[in-house]
């Protein structure tokens, strides 16, 4: 399996079930049975910013990402 096609199944997976990026992962990488700390490799760099963006909400990272509100 190549990053190209893991993405792939990563955003298909959030769409179909609505859960987060981080779940989402976990999950297929549970299913493929891949290491999580191999699994940053296999990941485009789109899904790395909604993994960040996803964390930074969640107060999960050490410094806060500032964004412009909506």
């Amino acid at each position: 399996m190549n990053k190209q096609d893991f993405s792939k199944e990563v955003e298909d997976f959030v769409a179909k079930t609505q859960s987060s990026y981080m779940d989402a992962i976990i999950t297929l990488a549970e299913k493929k049975n891949m290491e999580l700390e191999s699994v940053s490799k296999m990941l485009n760099s789109i899904i790395k910013q909604k993994v960040e963006a996803e964390a930074s909400d969640a107060n999960m990272l050490k410094v806060k990402i500032c964004k412009l509100p909506i």
